[in-house]
């Protein structure tokens, strides 16, 4: 596969004022993000995220390593038009209108007037901000200004999109349209590389995830490579006298009633389930969903955290 991202040996270390000691942010970093991928980029407050990020964009000077984009050097005026970026914090002009802003940052890519006019039209409703498009920023919330950002993001139809919490001050909804947007975007052929502290999110998105900690790689790999299943099923059931699965179990089991009022029944160490459904269905039981025991995202970020 071709790689949109390398990232070899990267450090960064800080120089703070006279008489303090060098902070180290960034300690050996490598990496290779494949084109048409999106790639999560995970790690605590304070765990060189920002600065990679940073570094990735040319908008600070690392102390020692590289970063190529698309084959190229990071800094090439050539390999910047290729980029769209949506930082943490998005901070605009407060009297300025998703149209005006717009239009300025297409003006900056020297975008024609009768496409940049398209184009931002089309943007403001892809990202729902359609009908605020002539009021001034300053009136907005947090999660309207970051769908602007996000709309600034793709305003050069970018070909590698680099999103620094992108769900940032989103409501549920809000988030799943952002979900749904990336996906999209992947679908076209686009590079993401985001990072996030919605771990659902990167779950549910990513091909492939790296954890870094005090300026550290961690993990990286798929998901399947870094939450393997485990050996063991789930069972969600209703309708199920409990005392008499348990007398026709030959299985330890755990079992537990959910929000909505059904049963939730582990067993591990189980390599099939096919005599337990056989047992629900004796019993009159409806199985809602059966599925192999697996960590989610989060236990193995903790632990990974945890490790180092």
């Amino acid at each position: 596969m071709n790689v949109a991202i390398q990232i070899n040996n990267l450090t960064k270390i800080y120089k703070p004022r006279p008489f303090l000691p060098p902070k180290k942010a960034l300690s050996n970093l490598s990496l290779e993000i494949y084109e048409g991928e999106v790639f999560g980029f995970l790690g605590p407050n304070g765990a060189g995220k920002s600065t990679t990020i940073k570094l990735i964009l040319d908008l600070i000077k690392p102390s020692s390593g590289y970063v190529k984009i698309f084959d190229e050097k990071n800094s090439s005026k050539k390999i910047k038009s290729r980029l769209g970026y949506l930082p943490e914090f998005s901070t605009y002009n407060n009297y300025l209108t998703p149209r005006e802003l717009l239009t300025m940052y297409g003006r900056i890519f020297k975008i024609d007037k009768q496409t940049l006019k398209k184009r931002i039209d089309e943007l403001l409703y892809l990202v729902k901000m359609d009908k605020h498009i002539d009021e001034r920023i300053k009136t907005f919330s947090k999660g309207m200004i970051q769908r602007v950002g996000i709309a600034q993001a793709l305003l050069n139809e970018p070909d590698l999109l680099i999103l620094d919490e992108p769900a940032s001050g989103l409501d549920p909804i809000g988030r799943k349209e952002i979900r749904d947007l990336i996906l999209m975007l992947k679908q076209k052929g686009k590079t993401i590389f985001f990072s996030s502290h919605e771990l659902t999110e990167v779950e549910t998105l990513s091909d492939r995830v790296a954890i870094i900690n005090k300026g550290e790689l961690l993990k990286i790999g798929l998901l399947n490579e870094l939450i393997p299943y485990k050996q063991g099923y789930e069972f969600i059931v209703y309708e199920l006298n409990i005392d008499e699965f348990k007398e026709r179990c030959k299985q330890p089991f755990s079992s537990e009633k959910t929000k909505t009022g059904e049963i939730k029944i582990t067993i591990e160490n189980l390599e099939l389930p096919y005599e337990i459904i056989e047992t629900i269905k004796n019993l009159n039981g409806k199985i809602i969903s059966v599925r192999r025991i697996r960590p989610t995202l989060e236990e193995t970020f903790m632990i990974t955290i945890g490790e180092k």
